[in-house]
């Protein structure tokens, strides 16, 4: 692995030089490989344009993806409608409609149904108010979803506030962002109650800034707080940093600073500790049959230190190495159920890795490669990823060609996982300027990849659909 990363470090001295290299904008990577966009570019499209958006992942992939699309909290200022309509083999149907016409009336629904067969069916509703009031942003969610032997019903309420009149005294701006969640699960013959609170608020003043972040999880406190300075020197970002929770306190530092040899080329260096999770709900996207009754530990990412060297001179490429120690880093066990409890491991975890993009007329390349080496065993995680997109876009149309691959992991019983090779394609195709048709393909050559003992990916699937705007 060392040998691979010293090659990987010097690629990019060995890049040839060009007359006119082109300049795409410098792939700023955070350490994390998900960064790129879904495979699915007209839901997350749909989702940023018509505020089908919140903190809550509700969406699920069959197969694991190191590229996962989360929509952001967003309120752009729009007077639009929009519908789009999917439907697919295997009763496959979904939904997404918004009604957007000033700050007040703000809605947006969400509905899905797939049926794999009479004893696999999956349904999700959604619905969406999002009124802005002056400068206070709201959301309130509803949301009810049905797995096999999983049902999760409840919602949550958001408050957005970026410009807080209150603590702009002396210079300091203030934001505010305070949500509260409420879930019924059922799983087999037992239910449960989760109510959450999550509440961050960060202070400014100049190049000073103060963040606060505290959750509250099944009756317990938990956290992080920082205190740093930003755009100092060579030190884009400089501080103080400490998360905690009924265990303890985790205390570190944050480190960001570039460092430019000329024009083409730099190299990043960057200490970003990070805490995960804000309830049970939030993490269950992935493995939809883990179990919801296992405690709820936060990861907590003590450790965050990668070095990237960023090189601009033809094509813009990224290679990073990541070193992590991880707190309660989450794994999953299977158990006799046929579901997945929830456990957590103290970890160092090595990744190493390369990005790039590249674009030639209307063809845009973008490719990423990463490998991992973990201290502890993380079971259903692959130790290699690589996903390679490719987009053509014309006036009217637009092909996008998905490519992924995952390698090596195993699972709690010791069995290696499937080395999977997953192709996904998408074309669109404008009538009008305000109607579009569409089609997915996904898992183009049938592959029986299965990452997790009793749920394989999803055979060979093709979806059709339209969006109307108005």
């Amino acid at each position: 692995m060392n040998k691979i990363l010293i090659i990987l470090l010097l690629l990019p001295m060995v890049i040839l030089f060009a007359e006119d290299p082109l300049d795409l904008g410098t792939i700023v990577i955070q350490g994390e490989t998900a960064t790129l966009q879904d495979t699915m570019i007209s839901k997350a499209e749909l989702s940023e344009y018509c505020l089908v958006s919140s903190n809550i992942d509700f969406s699920y992939s069959a197969y694991y993806s190191p590229m996962k699309f989360t929509s952001p909290l967003i309120f752009p200022d729009q007077k639009r409608s929009s519908f789009q309509l999917k439907g697919g083999l295997d009763n496959y149907t979904t939904l997404n409609a918004v009604i957007s016409t000033d700050e007040i009336i703000n809605f947006s629904a969400y509905l899905k149904h797939f049926e794999k067969s009479d004893s696999w069916k999956q349904n999700t509703y959604e619905m969406q108010w999002q009124p802005k009031l002056n400068e206070n942003n709201l959301i309130f969610d509803v949301s009810k979803q049905e797995f096999p032997g999983t049902k999760i019903f409840g919602g949550f309420f958001n408050y957005n506030n970026q410009s807080l009149s209150l603590l702009e005294n002396g210079g300091f701006l203030g934001f505010l962002d305070l949500t509260a969640s409420y879930y019924q699960f059922e799983q087999l013959d037992t239910s449960a109650e989760d109510f959450c609170l999550n509440m961050d608020i960060l202070l400014k003043k100049e190049t000073l800034y103060n963040i606060l972040s505290t959750d509250l999880l099944d009756k317990d406190i938990s956290g992080f707080g920082s205190i740093g300075l930003k755009g100092i020197g060579i030190f884009d970002d400089v501080g103080i940093w400490c998360a905690y929770d009924s265990k303890g306190v985790y205390p570190s530092l944050i480190l960001n600073s570039k460092f430019r040899f000329n024009k083409y080329l730099q190299i990043r260096l960057e200490q970003s500790p990070f805490i995960s999770a804000k309830s049970h709900h939030d993490r269950f996207h992935d493995n939809i049959l883990q179990s919801m009754f296992t405690d709820l530990e936060q990861t907590k990412k003590v450790l965050n230190s990668t070095v990237t060297l960023e090189n601009n001179y033809l094509i813009p490429i990224s290679l990073y190495y990541q070193a992590t120690w991880e707190k309660d880093h989450v794994v999953y066990r299977q158990n006799s159920s046929g579901f997945y409890d929830l456990d957590t491991v103290d970890s160092i975890i090595q990744k190493g890795g390369i990005e790039l993009a590249f674009q030639y007329w209307n063809i845009l390349l973008r490719q990423n490669l990463e490998y991992m080496i973990a201290e502890e065993i993380l079971n259903y995680e692959p130790l290699l990823t690589a996903s390679t997109k490719l987009e053509f876009t014309e006036k009217l149309y637009q092909i996008e060609v998905d490519l992924q691959i995952l390698s090596q992991g195993e699972t709690t019983e010791g069995r290696e996982l499937d080395t999977y090779f997953m192709l996904d394609l998408f074309g669109t195709y404008k009538l009008r300027d305000n109607i579009s048709l569409f089609v997915e393909v996904n898992n183009l050559f049938d592959q029986s990849y299965r990452k997790y003992d009793d749920y394989s990916a999803e055979e060979l699937q093709v979806i059709f659909g339209a969006r109307l705007d108005f």
